[in-house]
Order: C-alpha cells, then structure tokens, then sequence
C-alpha cells in the first residue's frame, strides 16, 4: 500500500474519505474538505487539481486497504467456510463505510471517475474467481457449481446480510454473515 508523505496531505485525504462517504462526490466542496482538514485551498492545490483528483485518491486508497485486507483473509489457515463468512462480513461493512451516497456516485455514468471505478469492480471480481476457484481445487466446492452461479449467490448473500426482516431476526451482522455462509457452503460444498 502506498504511504501517504505528508502530514497535511493525509489530512486532506482523510478528511475527503469522511465527507465523501458521509454525502458522496457531488454534495461535497473543495472548501468543506479543506475546512475539516484544517488546511488551505492553497495547499490542497498544491496535491490535486480538483475535487475529482482527491475522490481518485481516496478511491485508490479504500481500494487498496481493501485488496489489503482480502489477501490477509485468503492467506488464513483457517477452512473455507470461515473464509466465507469473514468475506461476506468484510465485504458488509465495506459497503457500510463507503455509504450509499458516495458508490451511488461513483456508479452514475456521468461521473468522471465512473471507468476507473468500473475497473476497480472488475479486478475485484477476478480476485474473487481466483479464490473460488482455489477453493475448488482444493475441494472446498464443488467442481459441479458454475463460477457465473457462485458469484450470483454472493452477490445476493451482500444483499440478503443486510435485509431488514434478517436483521431484526439476527441483529449482528457476524452472526448474520455466518449463517448465510454456511447456507451457501452446505449447498456447494463437495461432500454432501
């Protein structure tokens, strides 16, 4: 992961973060966010050109923690199932804490880092093959599931962690991302 150099710099990124998953891209100025760093529009001028460039940057950055954080999962020497689990719930609260706003932006298509953000979705989704495949070659699922299917099913797992009739039945959400995992694992595993 790329270390961020300079303390007013990290100031502005991370103050960029909260704003822009708190209200997302377009709700937000180059002002408030220099405002909450406590710096000036001189010096955020001074790392980027706009308030597209710092919204890259800050992309970048929870992209790579991330990727950070998926690859520690994946290297666990723990089953498959509990890798499962722990995806589903990291997944979860990745999306709790980018917000709703701030992918809704980045999703429009009139948004100018809406390419970049589809390429980041897209790696992410090879990363995640890679690792169901892994599973099958070790014996973890199936050979028999279709890798179209089990993407389809975790994409509605991230879903389902967070319906509200499920919620009120298990209001934490490790525990909700446990029982969907085990739904899912039972379901594709190899032994049956």
């Amino acid at each position: 992961m790329k270390k961020i150099n300079s303390k007013k710099k990290q100031l502005l990124i991370l103050s960029a973060q909260t704003l822009f998953c708190r209200h997302g891209i377009k709700r937000v100025t180059v002002e408030e966010i220099c405002a909450q760093a406590g710096v000036s529009k001189m010096t955020f001028y001074k790392y980027y050109t706009d308030k597209m460039a710092i919204a890259r940057a800050v992309l970048e950055l929870i992209f790579n923690q991330s990727i950070q954080k998926f690859y520690e999962l994946t290297a666990e020497p723990v089953p498959f199932q509990h890798k499962l689990e722990k995806l589903l719930v990291m997944i979860t609260s990745q999306i709790h804490t980018v917000g709703s706003s701030f992918l809704e932006d980045l999703m429009a298509t009139s948004c100018p880092l809406h390419d970049y953000f589809s390429a980041l979705q897209k790696k992410t989704r090879e990363m995640t093959i890679d690792f169901f495949r892994a599973a099958q070659e070790a014996g973890g699922i199936s050979g028999e599931v279709k890798m179209p299917f089990l993407l389809f099913m975790l994409d509605r797992m991230s879903e389902l962690v967070n319906h509200p009739e499920f919620i009120a039945m298990m209001p934490d959400m490790a525990e909700r991302a446990s029982a969907l995992a085990t739904q899912l694992f039972h379901g594709f595993s190899k032994t049956r």
